[in-house]
């Protein structure tokens, strides 16, 4: 297995080869609105992924890429998800909570103990279930309250378990 956690499929790091893919990757019904800028911030990533200390994880079923991770990383530490999608066919099938795993043991891996912050939208029950699921830390976001802030510190994984990556920069 090429990834972390028990993925239904393959993540490994951003290449360059994978830049067309992510502009014209949908995760969004285009409707209602609060879906589109995650799906914005995937199809973006890959033009300010140097300027902004942008990391990208993909979820790859064969050469098609079926889910993406963009976030950060900073000296502070911190670690911040910026979005996490999964293609409008594959959702429902286990790849966003292993995006978001993915995102956790990298950050560990780097940081251990760091924490992991995104903000999701309330109505976004899916994502609320992933990091409830990974007994993340909830509260209204005080800027807007159409959006919650999660917050969950980064897993170390046992040696034992199968968590290389692919591409690692």
């Amino acid at each position: 297995m090429n990834g972390y956690g028990v993925p239904p499929v393959p993540i490994r790091f951003y290449c360059e080869d994978d830049k067309h893919q992510l502009e014209k990757f949908r995760c969004s019904p285009r409707s209602p609105k609060w879906k589109l800028p995650p799906e914005r911030i995937i199809q973006e990533a890959p033009s300010v992924i140097d300027d902004a200390g942008i990391e990208i994880l993909v979820a790859e079923d064969g050469t098609q890429i079926v889910g993406v991770a963009v976030f950060a990383i900073t000296d502070k530490p911190s670690c911040y998800v910026s979005s996490i999608g999964v293609g409008l066919e594959r959702q429902n099938q286990g790849i966003g909570k292993s995006l978001k795993r993915a995102v956790m043991v990298v950050a560990a891996d780097r940081y251990p103990g760091l924490g992991v912050e995104s903000e999701v939208h309330r109505l976004n029950t899916y994502m609320l279930r992933i990091n409830s699921g990974l007994l993340a830390e909830t509260t209204v976001n005080a800027d807007s309250r159409e959006y919650l802030v999660t917050f969950v510190k980064a897993i170390v994984v046992p040696e034992d378990e199968d968590m290389s990556v692919t591409g690692a920069p």
